[in-house]
């Protein structure tokens, strides 16, 4: 008989430990924290001829869990790709698309010329002032649907 209790004893306290664990874990703020981001600053090139242009924005992830935006489409029927710009081993600089773009947990990420944009083609015709609604795409979360100031290359300023 004692064998067949401390059989049963063994199981009840690993779930009793596990259930207090899970208790304390929750009571101190560790569970079920909300996944902040915010899409800001958007940003995008108004074309200085036919072809493609460049969009940019400002993510900023308060959360406690890294985000993965995995793609960009637009309101007015352009295509739009995640891009880095890489230096070759010439020193040139190279353009190169990528799958999806990480923003680690409680960090900010910025994109811009020199490193992370997004590529749209064709470009849209708009002129400087204008916005133009671009949705962002991100795994295991809602899209995010932001406008984008038109404003010239080279001024990304706010």
């Amino acid at each position: 008989m004692t064998r067949s209790l401390w059989s049963a004893l063994v199981p009840v306290a690993t779930c009793l430990a596990t259930l207090g664990g899970l208790t304390a874990w929750t009571a101190t703020g560790g569970a079920g924290q909300p996944r902040g981001l915010e899409v800001s600053h958007g940003r995008v090139f108004t074309p200085l001829r036919e072809g493609a242009t460049s969009a940019y924005f400002t993510i900023r992830n308060t959360g406690a869990v890294r985000e993965k935006l995995t793609g960009v489409t637009t309101a007015r029927g352009s295509s739009a790709m995640l891009n880095r710009n890489v230096t070759t081993e010439g020193g040139a600089r190279s353009m190169t698309t990528v799958p999806y773009i990480s923003v680690p947990e409680h960090s900010t990420l910025r994109m811009s010329p020199y490193a992370l944009n997004v590529m749209v083609t064709p470009a849209p015709r708009i002129r400087p002032g204008e916005r133009l609604r671009f949705t962002l795409h991100f795994e295991d979360r809602e899209p995010v649907t932001v406008r984008a100031l038109a404003v010239r290359p080279g001024s990304l300023a706010d």
